[in-house]
């Protein structure tokens, strides 16, 4: 379950030797701490005395802690966000319930959470919601409009505004707990940019 976090488990002998957990075992269990708690004020030191890792096991493993809160968040992104913003769903009739899902919530929170981080203080979590925003674009955009139809740039701008307002509307139901109200939203904002692509093709 997203956001259950859990000690990566006590180290084992190999050969006489220490062996120490995997880096994908450990990253595993920072994700779902991140997803626990949040990246907003999260600590190493923490983070590492809650899952069983030492603060210093964590910087020598994945650098300082931003380097390791963009390496969480590509591990989040590739595991649950990628899949909300896939194109197909966009331009079908599927369902899109799943963006606002409770068990969701966690994710939800977390990317909120970062974009809070990255207004504030820009840096390396400007760098990383740019970087994640251009991802889910590129993913987006040859799906969104007929590129014979629509210029690119005018698919790139529609698929933006579709990423910037699922991230709003996740952000009120992570808030409201109106689970209700957000698969409302997100059909309606569907509905409303296909409509005006449509327009721009005709």
């Amino acid at each position: 379950m997203i956001g259950t976090v859990g000690a990566v488990g006590s180290s084992s002998q190999v050969d006489g030797r220490r062996s120490l957990p995997d880096d994908d075992v450990v990253l595993a269990a920072v994700v779902d701490d991140l997803l626990a708690h949040g990246p907003l004020d999260w600590s190493m030191r923490e983070a590492g005395r809650r899952i069983g890792v030492s603060a210093r096991m964590l910087v020598h493993r994945f650098g300082s802690k931003d380097q390791l809160v963009a390496a969480a968040f590509e591990e989040i992104h590739r595991r649950h966000v990628a899949a909300w913003l896939d194109a197909k769903a966009v331009s079908t009739d599927a369902d899109l319930g799943h963006l606002v899902a409770d068990d969701h919530l966690p994710v939800i929170r977390f990317v909120a959470q970062l974009g809070a981080i990255a207004s504030r203080d820009g840096g390396a979590a400007a760098e990383l919601w740019t970087a994640t925003t251009d991802d889910w674009v590129d993913r987006l955009v040859d799906r969104l409009a007929d590129p014979a139809e629509v210029d690119s740039e005018t698919a790139r701008r529609a698929a933006r505004t579709w990423i910037a307002a699922v991230r709003g509307i996740q952000a009120e139901v992570a808030i409201s707990g109106d689970v209700e109200f957000g698969m409302w939203a997100i059909e309606t904002l569907r509905h409303s940019l296909l409509a005006g692509l449509a327009t721009l093709e005709s």
